[in-house]
């Protein structure tokens, strides 16, 4: 088993998919890192200058003269009313940037895979390799284990790649104020639930790959249940949401409750671990029995 793992892990690192997606969004990265930065110097200097509306906080403490209150509680309260949103690019909100980002970094692992397996379907390399190695739950077990592997490890350097690209426009045009250890290890923690989101797609797009036989099987039954059934539901059904993936998947990246669901994201991550265990016993269970050549 362990030579059969580490075959895997060796044939993934070197599929030509693996690197062209990493490339893309190492170039996606590298103009979003380009572009915050020119937009962010525009503001640079600009933040703390315009923390508060000026004319418009004299006109908040003139408002209260003759009131009772001492002239500090009234500087404090025209401060808040007047206070205007920072512009300058502030590296804490990273934290919601690759929130909202998961959706692409899981339909990578998505595709990352589907193709995995996808890819010796069309190619036939399954019926080769079971010549040389008949033990069809080890070949796939291994085939699983270094999908995982993979896709989490691919996931968490592709995230820290992204938020070294962001960091010289908040270090030289923005500000770097509560970026510190405890912030470091949320957003360290956010990372890591988005990669380990990544995995339960990486793994459940392989089994369907391995049921349907081919990546498109996967990648069209993917789409359709997100895009279409999913939606059909919510409408249809409201009563079936905490049930959908799509919520459940929210719910995990944030790390809070979110929308109507009524789950824990420790509670989400069950459901959804559920959901992929069922698929890769059913992906074995077909590739045990069925007829490879």
């Amino acid at each position: 088993m362990t030579g059969l793992l580490r075959a895997e892990l060796m044939r993934l690192l070197s599929r030509r998919v693996l690197k062209a997606l990493t490339i893309l969004a190492l170039l996606g990265f590298l103009v979003a890192g380009v572009v915050s930065f020119i937009v962010t110097g525009r503001n640079q200097g600009s933040g703390a200058a315009v923390a508060i509306d000026g004319s418009a906080y004299e006109d908040c403490v003139r408002s209260f003269k003759g009131s009772d209150l001492p002239p500090e509680e009234v500087e404090q309260i025209c401060a808040e009313a007047t206070s205007l949103e920072d512009p300058r690019f502030l590296y804490t909100d990273m934290a919601e940037i690759i929130e909202g980002l998961a959706f692409l970094f899981i339909m990578l692992a998505w595709l990352l895979g589907s193709t995995s397996i996808g890819a010796e379907w069309t190619h036939r390399t399954i019926t080769t390799l079971l010549t040389w190695d008949p033990r069809r739950v080890a070949v796939i077990g291994a085939k699983m284990v270094a999908t995982a592997i993979v896709t989490f490890v691919w996931l968490v350097i592709l995230e820290a790649l992204f938020s070294l690209a962001m960091l010289p426009a908040a270090s030289a045009h923005g500000s770097m104020e509560g970026a510190d250890a405890a912030w470091l290890a949320d957003y360290a923690l956010s990372c890591l639930r988005i990669a380990g989101v990544g995995v339960a797609a990486s793994l459940f797009g392989f089994s369907l790959a391995t049921i349907g036989r081919n990546t498109a099987a996967a990648l069209g039954v993917g789409f359709v249940y997100l895009a279409i059934v999913e939606s059909l539901v919510r409408g249809l059904k409201p009563a079936w949401t905490p049930w959908l993936v799509g919520d459940n998947l929210a719910t995990i990246i944030v790390g809070e409750q979110a929308g109507a669901i009524g789950r824990s994201p420790m509670e989400s991550a069950v459901v959804i671990g559920s959901y992929v265990l069922v698929m890769m016993l059913l992906a074995v269970g077909m590739f045990q029995r069925r007829e490879i050549a």
